[in-house]
């Protein structure tokens, strides 16, 4: 009787169905000095994506995207990293044609973020850092965070099933020691 009433309970318990959640945070370009010496050059942090993570709601995947080149120069950009959260990405190798020079403007990139950086993401103040790899201009088009999210288990409702699967095993042995 007992373990019948424990799944009802357990099913009102149960949060309502809610959908996942889409975050998406740009930043304005960034064009950076010129600069011919000294790489890896730290150009310092170059923003701040500032958002909320709604309550109930964790972080199941994020990205970063952009383009290389920018409204003042829209087809190249010197070689540089990025760092969200702790996560270093390279975004545009030196020389690389794909992002380096005389190719189509605007070119879009995305790169994905490691799950080890969702804690500090959660925060919903992350800092965006880039690093210089080469000689001449970063050109970083519209630096947007994309953060997708779905609903986190509630406590309650784990502290609910593990305490029915324990009166199960408790009633269990009970019947087995008759």
């Amino acid at each position: 009787l007992l373990l019948p009433i424990l799944a009802v309970v357990m099913m009102l318990a149960a949060p309502t169905t809610s959908s996942a959640g889409l975050i998406t945070v740009s930043l304005p370009d960034f064009d950076g000095p010129e600069n011919q010496a000294g790489f890896p050059l730290d150009l310092g942090t170059v923003g701040t994506f500032n958002f909320v993570v709604p309550v109930g709601e964790e972080i199941a995947s994020a990205s970063f995207s952009g383009t290389y080149g920018t409204e003042e120069v829209s087809e190249s950009t010197a070689g540089f990293n990025a760092v969200i959260a702790g996560q270093t990405i390279v975004v545009c190798v030196p020389n690389d044609a794909g992002c380096w020079q005389d190719g189509a403007p605007f070119r879009p990139f995305s790169f994905g973020l490691n799950p080890s950086t969702f804690a500090t993401l959660a925060t919903g103040l992350v800092g965006l850092q880039i690093i210089q790899t080469n000689e001449s201009f970063v050109r970083l088009g519209t630096p947007t965070l994309t953060i997708n999210t779905r609903p986190a288990p509630e406590p309650a409702t784990l502290l609910l099933l593990g305490a029915g699967l324990g009166l199960g095993a408790l009633r269990r042995r009970q019947t087995r020691n008759r």
